[in-house]
This record gives C-alpha cells, structure tokens and sequence, in this order.
C-alpha cells in the first residue's frame, strides 16, 4: 500500500510537469511511469485516461499538442506493461489485462467463506483462478439479482460501521470521519 501510494504520488508530480513545451523525454519518461505504476499495482491505471484527457485539453488549448508525444507517453507505458500482458495471454490461454478478485470477495462478503481458496473445498485449486472467479461471479450477481434490498441494506450498514468504528471513540469518530470528505 505505501508503495502504491508513492508511485501514484510521483506518476503525478510527473505528470504535472507535462506543461505546453514539455520535452519528449519528459513524456516518454512520464508513460513509462505510469506503465511501471500499473505494474505495481494494476488499480493505479485507473486516472490515466482522465490525466491523458486533462493533459490532451490542456495541450489542445496552449496550442502545442502533439500526437508524437501522446503516442511515445502510450507506447511505452504499453511497453513496460506488455510482458505482463503476454505472460497472462500464456498462462490462462485468454487475453488478461488486469486480474481481479472483486467478485469472489463481493461473493465472501455476502454469501460466506466456505469455498474460500484456503478453505477445504479446493474449488479454486480444481477450477483454476478464471473459471472460479466467473463462478462466484456468477453466483453473487445472481444473489444480488434475487435479493437487492437486503443486499443494499447491508452495503449501507457496512458503509456506516466502516465509517463510524471504532465505537469506543463516539462522537469523535464520525465527526473525523465527515471531515475526511
């Protein structure tokens, strides 16, 4: 988690030097960063496209954009990340970007932990990790298909008591919590 936070934090101080009349080194250096960040935590790629739309108008409006320099920031952030990327497409035998376990914890977190990889079912080590994701993928969005208002009822406590713990430390927490925003 620190790492990850380092990382994004230096990926935008990069960034924010992508002024109008930013050298190519610059660029290339601030996409292959961001390529590295989304090897050390794939989450990272997430405000890519925002900062390369906010850099795009930012450039549009100076006057100095550059195509050149948005395929360089592309191209080696796709560069660092490509043997990631040829690795899954060898190992599942599919194209996988970024793999995720979202779905086997939404599926923990409301229908239990009993198929849980650590746990003796060996459904994980029989299906392997693709097919036991879409499994469970399957079964939490067919729970929360057949059961919304139970499942939203129990996000929002979850939600609150995330927000509100501990309880030992009422009413400052909440009021912590509130500024936080």
């Amino acid at each position: 988690t620190s790492l990850s936070a380092l990382v994004l934090a230096i990926g935008l101080l990069l960034t924010l030097t992508l002024k109008p009349g930013a050298s190519d080194f610059r660029w290339g250096a601030t996409g292959f960063w961001w390529g590295f960040a989304c090897l050390v935590n794939p989450a990272l790629i997430t405000p890519v496209p925002f900062i390369a739309f906010s850099q795009w108008v930012r450039q549009r409006r100076s006057g100095e954009f550059s195509w050149k320099r948005v395929i360089l920031f592309v191209a080696l952030s796709l560069a660092v990340v490509s043997p990631w990327l040829i690795r899954n497409y060898r190992v599942f035998g599919t194209p996988v970007f970024v793999r995720s376990n979202f779905s086997a914890e939404l599926y923990f977190g409301n229908l239990g932990f009993e198929s849980h990889p650590l746990g003796k079912t060996y459904e994980y080590q029989n299906l392997g990790e693709l097919r036991y994701i879409a499994q469970k993928q399957h079964a939490v969005l067919e729970y929360i298909s057949g059961n919304s208002g139970k499942f939203l009822k129990d996000t929002v406590r979850r939600v609150l008591a995330f927000w509100t713990v501990p309880y030992i430390s009422l009413p400052y927490w909440p009021l912590l919590s509130f500024l936080s925003f």
